[in-house]
């Protein structure tokens, strides 16, 4: 943690470099939790020179109104701020709103450039209304540093327009917490920034709401508890610059962990092991459909690189959550490179509606979580989504995906295998540019179905039942001149000859005889008494043999063949 600057020897080398160090004890401020000490603590503010200091000695310092800081370069310095997850109390240096507070902020930093602020706690559970903890707008750059800010009916932290913004071991705890309205950061409008190991507790709205970043990056940064998002990135148009996201992780929040909703510009979202746990929780209840990673309406690309997701149980039972790992819809692109996803055990790992693109890289695990344990899927070693998007080879005859095999030449496994909800849905398709439909689409079933690409498909071709396979809806056509319809011949086939023995019946064996079947002759090479006609006069398909016979005195060979009706 950042150390406070609290000794004489620290003062003494502040003051010889020329800079101001009022200490506000000198100006009538107690700090002993009672007394009022806005009034003393003001006058130091107002009395400080550009780039001096004001400090707080360990104490409490009750305030009744906004403390307004106005000289450029003003640094507040305290003695020390909570390390933990509450604000106020013994061995910090706090600012704390009494009761009857009023006021739009706690501290007020307007349009001040180089404001900063180290080792305070601002403690506003007395606020009311919508009083944010630490406003700091329309300046130029700021630096927070070791400080947490708790129960202010408002937001912690607002931010608006100061560029850039450096935030180290910054936290806040229950922001809108009397209200039930409050981010534990908002920041608008602002770029080019660093935020470091910051953490939102317990905040009601969100617990980062980010409407700007441009250009900025989010180090080991977190939000938890709160039963809205955990961050939420969104409306945002005309970007110049990405947002980097390393490191940072969510728990808990009722609602998406993190969330990217209507974002365009030029500029991308790079997340890179991050971790998002049980979010979409709602109170224990779960079921709320919400994601751990939300990617909703944007128009620039979003790159994760071995991002977890983690559905379970919250600390006391109740429902796995969340409902997705991953949901994106109405946007550009997203990429998975390594990572696991998981949801509860009704939900999807991924969820997508099918617009642009979904590539998902080889090492990225699902799993689906009951109770808290989880199934993983590790059948599948290279994953992607329908509609992902790979580009074409400019070589004539080559493959845009290519695997050479090795090894065992039969009982291996397929190089492309799908899992399907159901026996219609489409496996593989075909299309041309241009047309609204796919041309040729083959089902979960092994159905192929064909069209002409503008009117609904027509033609199909699949297995019938067993051991027969043909079309439902098609006549068969040899189009090609030479081509035709061939049956192999042998033990108990379809098709072969008999020589008749005139009016003696001549007993042809085949296990292919049904009681459908449809027995049909033809001579086909005359001989003896050749009368030109030959007719089946006994069938027995439990036997598996039918008898034909012919004229007396006729031995021509005739040719056979069985036809089942369809």
């Amino acid at each position: 943690m950042a150390t406070g600057i609290a000794s004489a020897g620290s003062a003494e080398a502040v003051t010889a470099s020329g800079v101001d160090w009022l200490n506000v004890r000198d100006y009538g401020a107690v700090g002993d939790g009672k007394h009022d000490d806005t009034a003393q603590i003001q006058s130091a503010l107002n009395a400080v020179t550009a780039g001096g200091v004001v400090y707080f000695p360990n104490g409490v310092y009750e305030i009744s109104a906004p403390l307004v800081v106005t000289v450029a370069g003003t640094k507040l310095v305290g003695d020390k701020a909570s390390t933990g997850y509450s604000a106020g109390g013994s061995n910090q240096t706090t600012i704390d709103a009494l009761p009857g507070f009023t006021g739009a902020a706690m501290l007020q930093v307007s349009g001040v450039p180089d404001f900063a602020m180290r080792d305070l706690t601002v403690h506003g559970t007395n606020t009311t209304g919508t009083t944010v903890g630490v406003s700091l707008t329309g300046a130029g750059s700021c630096m927070i540093e070791n400080v947490l800010v708790g129960r202010t009916a408002g937001d912690g932290f607002f931010v608006q327009g100061n560029n850039p913004v450096v935030m180290r071991q910054v936290g806040v705890w229950h922001a809108g917490a009397s209200s039930g309205a409050g981010y534990g950061f908002n920041l608008q409008a602002i770029t080019d920034s660093w935020y470091t190991d910051c953490l939102s507790s317990g905040c009601q709205t969100a617990g980062w709401n980010i409407q700007g970043g441009d250009n900025s990056t989010w180090i080991g940064c977190r939000a938890e508890d709160g039963p809205g998002y955990g961050f939420h990135f969104h409306d945002r148009a005309n970007l110049f610059g990405g947002l980097t996201f390393v490191g940072c992780s969510t728990d808990l929040n009722g609602k998406d962990g993190f969330r990217l909703e209507n974002l365009s510009g030029n500029g991308a979202v790079q997340l890179n092991a991050c971790e998002f746990r049980r979010d979409g929780n709602n109170a224990g209840a779960g079921t709320t459909m919400c994601a751990g990673i939300a990617v909703v309406g944007c128009a620039i690309p979003v790159l994760l690189d071995g991002t977890t997701v983690t559905a379970r149980q919250g600390d006391h039972g109740g429902a796995d959550a969340p409902h997705y790992g991953l949901n994106v819809s109405r946007s550009v692109y997203v990429s998975v490179n390594g990572g696991y996803l998981s949801c509860d055990a009704t939900g999807a790992p991924v969820q997508w509606d099918g617009q642009g693109a979904l590539p998902i890289g080889p090492a990225v695990l699902t799993a689906t979580v009951s109770a808290s344990v989880p199934t993983y899927n590790t059948s599948r070693p290279w994953n992607t989504t329908p509609n992902s998007h790979f580009d074409q080879s400019a070589t004539q005859d080559t493959s845009v995906l290519t695997q050479t095999l090795s090894g065992a030449t039969s009982g291996s496994n397929p190089l492309i295998h799908q899992y399907h909800p159901a026996a219609t849905t489409k496996g593989l398709g075909l299309q041309i540019s241009g047309e609204p439909l796919m041309r040729w689409v083959v089902q979960a079933d092994g159905t192929q179905v064909w069209g002409g690409g503008s009117t609904t498909r027509d033609t199909s071709w699949g297995r019938l039942g067993p051991a027969a396979i043909g079309s439902i809806d098609s006549d068969i056509v040899a189009a090609l001149p030479g081509r035709g319809l061939r049956i192999a011949e042998g033990t108990n086939a379809k098709m072969g000859t008999a020589d008749l023995r005139g009016t003696t019946g001549v007993v042809v064996n085949t296990t292919a005889l049904t009681g459908g079947s449809r027995i049909f002759l033809t001579v086909q090479k005359p001989a003896g008494t050749a009368g030109g006609v030959a007719y089946v006069s006994a069938a027995d398909p439990v036997a598996g043999t039918f008898t034909i016979k012919g004229v007396a005195g006729d031995t021509s060979t005739v040719a056979w063949m069985l036809v089942e009706s369809a």
